[in-house]
């Protein structure tokens, strides 16, 4: 037997080992998955369906007023910032800067 014959059934043996490999993998990804969506499924189920507390009902009222008071912080520090690199001074400075090589 030739050196290339042994070469390529050893090429084509890896091959198949390869396809196999990546056969087993995507089968156990798909298995968990799976497993994983069921798990949040009944998560979530058990969460959705249970009783809730006093505490709780107040809880998500405070967290949905602190959600609206951080978007509006958001809002006005992105206006600062739009304000700021729209400024005359801010573009004179990063002209500058880039003269020398170190624009932001």
């Amino acid at each position: 037997m030739s050196s290339t014959t042994v070469r390529a059934r050893q090429e084509e043996s890896l091959r198949r080992a390869r396809e196999l490999g990546r056969r087993d993998a995507e089968t156990f990804a798909l298995r968990l998955e799976r497993q994983e969506q069921q798990e949040r499924e009944t998560r979530l189920a058990r969460l959705a369906w249970r009783p809730r507390r006093r505490e709780e009902e107040w809880a998500d009222g405070e967290a949905s007023l602190r959600v609206v008071q951080l978007e509006g912080r958001i809002h006005e520090l992105n206006s600062y910032v739009q304000a700021v690199e729209s400024s005359t001074p801010w573009r004179v400075i990063q002209w500058v800067r880039r003269l020398f090589g170190r624009a932001w």
